[in-house]
């Protein structure tokens, strides 16, 4: 009976497989958001490495991965994905969300969600954005916009076999995962890729700028989250490759990617006390978003928080208050009362 509902399970998965992979193809050129639901870190990787072999001819296939604090499928895009044409983006990083009780970084990639129609509209691509169950059970509900829009929806079951194997493989893996920085690479495979990186483009290439961003987050968040070994070292590299980042960014005009590290950059600056280097950097991030974005929109709400955030650390509340306002202004209007983004706004 077991051997009987293996094979059906693998029969079933075959032909969801070759759905996704056919969408794909006839999606090339054009934006298609496809939704693939998988639980087994072996199954996910498998189907991706088929439909990447299966595509090669095409020109540029990407694998994009959402941060794991700021879990934006728009931001990961717009950073990682260089060549917009005759491309496809595989999206990763949801699995990791909403496990070691971070129900708040879950509610952040829904709201993200919510609020990506008008900012992937550029986008002539097809975007598989990987899922578990556990979030697509959630995902009409609490980002009914980006639910409404979506081209396909491709749900593989388990396999009991990969599930057996894998659950033996990872059973300490909740314990490992747990005690590191919450990134999907470490430092080491970071640093080893972007050497590698300098090797076969030079250290001014374009293609450098989402590795030194990723490095440069990662040892950020280790400093301020205090799991770094050598504090001191660290949060020179996170200065020195975010500062990177922003070089390569201003140099290629990725101004979304630049407001992102500016922002990041400062924030970093502003957990050392380091307040009168924060502020032009927030300051320069706010004006790349409203002339990208416009005034009302959400990520401008977040740099008005953030700026505020940082006059209010000063005891500069005339100068906080205003601003606090104006963010939560724009959140009730864009995302609703109900968002978690406004309960954080009335919370500031």
């Amino acid at each position: 009976m077991n051997t009987l509902t293996n094979e059906s399970i693998i029969k079933a998965n075959e032909q969801t497989y070759i759905s996704l992979l056919v969408s794909i193809e006839a999606g090339i050129g054009m934006l298609q958001i496809f939704i693939a639901v998988c639980d087994a870190d072996r199954q996910r990787e498998n189907i991706i490495a088929n439909y990447e072999k299966e595509l090669a001819y095409i020109d540029n296939i990407y694998r994009v991965y959402l941060d794991s604090q700021e879990p934006s499928l728009k931001q990961a895009i717009t950073q990682q994905v260089t060549l917009k044409e005759n491309a496809i983006a595989t999206v990763l990083g949801a699995e990791k969300l909403g496990s070691f009780n971070q129900d708040e970084l879950l509610k952040k990639f829904f709201g993200y969600l919510q609020w990506t129609r008008e900012a992937l509209r550029e986008l002539k691509m097809p975007i598989i954005l990987w899922i578990p169950s556990r979030i697509y059970a959630q995902i009409a509900k609490q980002a009914p916009d980006f639910w409404s829009w979506r081209n396909g929806v491709f749900y593989f079951q388990p396999e009991p076999s990969l599930v057996t194997n894998e659950l033996l493989i990872n059973r300490n893996s909740e314990v490992i995962l747990d005690n590191q920085a919450s990134s999907i690479f470490s430092p080491e495979q970071l640093e080893t890729s972007l050497a590698e990186a300098i090797n076969q483009w030079g250290a001014n290439s374009s293609k450098l700028e989402t590795l030194y961003s990723q490095l440069g987050n990662l040892y950020a968040e280790r400093v301020k989250s205090g799991k770094s070994a050598d504090r001191e070292r660290e949060l020179a590299l996170a200065q020195k490759y975010l500062n990177q980042a922003i070089v390569l960014q201003t140099q290629f005009q990725q101004q979304d990617a630049l407001a992102n590290s500016l922002n990041n950059l400062a924030g970093l600056y502003r957990s050392q006390g380091r307040y009168n280097d924060a502020e032009p950097l927030y300051l320069q991030s706010l004006d790349i978003r409203k002339r990208q974005l416009g005034d009302d929109h959400p990520d401008v709400a977040t740099s008005l928080n953030n700026l505020a955030g940082l006059y209010e650390s000063q005891g500069r509340y005339n100068d906080a208050e205003p601003l606090y306002l104006q963010s939560l202004d724009i959140r009730k209007r864009q995302l609703g009362d109900d968002h978690p983004f406004v309960a954080s706004s009335l919370n500031n």
